[in-house]
């Protein structure tokens, strides 16, 4: 489903805003909300990993005792 916003997202980038047609007329969705609903679905999939996105390590410098 991201995949498929980002690309919508890309499509109402390039295209216009409003359209009319005898007298039939459209309006897209601000790109704005787009962006957030791609942000939120992302932010969603990230958090059902099960990595936990940070390591813990310890660093010992060669040589040392």
């Amino acid at each position: 489903m991201g995949d498929e916003l980002t690309d919508r997202i890309s499509e109402a980038a390039r295209g216009p805003k409003s359209a009319s047609v005898d007298g039939v007329s459209v309006e897209q969705q601000p790109i704005r909300d787009l962006i957030k609903a791609d942000q939120y679905l992302e932010g969603k999939k990230a958090a059902k990993k099960a990595s936990m996105g940070l390591r813990f390590g310890r660093i010992v410098p060669p040589g040392s005792v």
